[in-house]
Parts: C-alpha cells; structure tokens; sequence
C-alpha cells in the first residue's frame, strides 16, 4: 500500500512539474510576441517622429573652386590684438593691472600648488 501511495505522489509531482514547464514556455511565447510588438511599434513611432536629417551640401568638385577666404579677409599680424575692444574702455587703453602684494602673492601661490596637487593626486581612470 505504501508503495501505491508512493508511487501516485511521483506521478503527481511529475505532472506537477510537467504543467509548470508548459506554462512557463506558453508565457515565454506570450512575452515574445509582446516584445516584438512593442519594437515594432517604437520603430514605427520613431520613424513617424523623428525628422528627416539635412545633407550638408556638397564639396566643389576641383580644388579651383574653393573660395579663397584666408586671402580676402587677411591675416593678423604677430602680436596685433585681434579681438574688439570691450565697450566700457576707450580704444587701444588695456585694463589696470592688479595691485601685487606679498599677501597676495603667497595666498595665489598657495592655491596655484594646491590645485596642481590635486590634479596629481586626482584618479584618471
């Protein structure tokens, strides 16, 4: 009797474990299905949405075609200041320098080794 019983608890669990593996690959199948719906509608969405992406125009075809920029604006000379004068100062006229004190200077100094030292010590990667 023992034996029966035994016997009906491994098919039992057999079958037990039989309708889970069914039901998982029947839930498997249904997610799937779900994903591949969900990417082809965020394809179509994507193309629906997003704008058509501009060529840039296309380069000259033979090098005597390029403009010559560099020739008609001009280079600077070396050394000649080549930005605009700021507004509130007259033409030509260079800001006042700051004054320079010994405390000043041990203070900027102080900072400028202690930001190289941390640049060093910092971790790149």
């Amino acid at each position: 009797m023992e034996q029966v019983i035994s016997v009906i608890i491994m098919i039992a669990v057999g079958a037990f474990f039989a309708w889970i593996e069914k039901l998982s690959k029947k839930k498997a199948a249904a997610t799937d299905s779900r994903l591949a719906a969900e990417a082809a509608s965020r394809r179509s969405r994507r193309k629906a949405v997003m704008p058509p992406v501009p060529r840039p125009p296309s380069p000259p075809s033979s090098p005597a075609q390029l403009p010559v920029i560099i020739e008609e604006i001009g280079l600077p000379e070396e050394g000649a200041r080549v930005t605009a004068d700021p507004p509130h100062q007259p033409a030509g006229a260079t800001p006042p320098a700051p004054p320079q004190s010994s405390a000043n200077a041990a203070w900027r100094d102080r900072w400028r080794r202690a930001i190289i030292d941390s640049d060093i010590l910092s971790p790149r990667f």
